[in-house]
């Protein structure tokens, strides 16, 4: 049996990594949306809470982002704190949004004890960049 020629090989090899690189693709449609929460007390008492934002849309998009805290305890009565803030967000970019909730953290609030949610309300399109 003849040993495949350079050019036989190298083609052979690019149709696999073809086929490779098929399986790969996103196929998922673009969205714009909060894609990570996080938050971190500091020592003043306040919340400072950290949402990741992405825009996969070529377009800019603009909504408000509405973000709430909540503390649940079998000790303590249910707590819950709303902030919202306007967002606009370039084409295919990420940003990361700071929130503070000023004085909410008490003495003897379990960190553990802390929800946080946050979405994107009332989004809208706007021109290219």
């Amino acid at each position: 049996m003849k040993k495949p020629s350079r050019r036989q090989y190298l083609v052979s090899l690019s149709g696999v990594g073809s086929l490779l690189l098929a399986g790969c693709v996103n196929d998922e449609e673009p969205e714009f949306l909060v894609t990570n929460t996080a938050f971190s007390l500091q020592p003043t008492g306040t919340i400072d809470v950290q949402v990741t934002i992405e825009n996969g849309f070529l377009d800019r998009h603009s909504g408000t982002i509405e973000v709430i805290v909540r503390y649940e305890s079998a000790d303590v009565e249910t707590k819950e704190w709303r902030k919202t803030s306007q967002i606009e967000l370039s084409g295919g970019t990420e940003i990361l949004q700071n929130l503070l909730f000023k004085e909410i953290h008490q003495d003897g609030f379990d960190l553990d004890n802390y929800d946080i949610s946050a979405q994107l309300l009332d989004t809208s399109v706007g021109e290219n960049d």
